[in-house]
């Protein structure tokens, strides 16, 4: 049985990118990615370095779907690892001459959008919510330290999500044509 060694490094859904460098900068020291069990929590299987480069792709197929996309990505030299949340992780030797899903600006584009409107309501609701839940008690010293207090995550979470947003969108958007 291979040795398989657990990391924690938390990425969010819109640092996908940075998830990708960091997977491959751990297979590149003899990490090899295997599976995520929980947000941040990955296991990697120990072996020889190799430059391995990773892609995560945001699920939005439905099942029979999903199986004919990863068949084509099979046949572009793509392997499947696993999938997690809504992503499923696709791996292929650096040296390949096409290391990209997406060959065009307007479909990493529209790829990152699609991942933004899945999110948008879920985001919205939640720190409704909140708000909702931190508010709506009868006011004490407590209750008003409370509201706050959860007032400022619930923002500074939604601003992290729009600057990390935007910075993916910028990436993209100033990428090369044939990344």
């Amino acid at each position: 049985m291979n040795k398989t060694v657990k990391k924690f490094k938390f990425f969010n859904i819109f640092q996908y990118d940075l998830e990708e460098a960091y997977l491959r900068e751990m297979s590149q020291k003899g990490l090899h990615f295997k599976s995520a069990k929980l947000p941040g929590f990955y296991t990697f299987e120990v072996g020889e370095p190799k430059d391995i480069v990773y892609r995560l792709d945001f699920i939005r197929e439905d099942d029979k779907e999903e199986e004919e996309y990863r068949n084509t990505l099979k046949q572009n030299g793509w392997e499947y690892i696993t999938k997690f949340a809504d992503f499923s992780y696709h791996i292929k030797p650096a040296k390949d001459e096409n290391i990209e899903l997406y060959s065009n600006r307007e479909s990493r584009l529209a790829h990152v959008l699609s991942m933004m409107e899945k999110r948008r309501l879920p985001i919205l609701l939640i720190n409704l919510c909140l708000w909702y839940s931190a508010f709506s008690s009868s006011p004490t010293d407590l209750t008003d330290i409370l509201a706050s207090v959860v007032s400022a995550i619930s923002i500074a979470a939604v601003i992290f999500l729009l600057r990390d947003y935007m910075r993916l969108k910028k990436t993209l958007s100033n990428a090369p044509e044939a990344l």
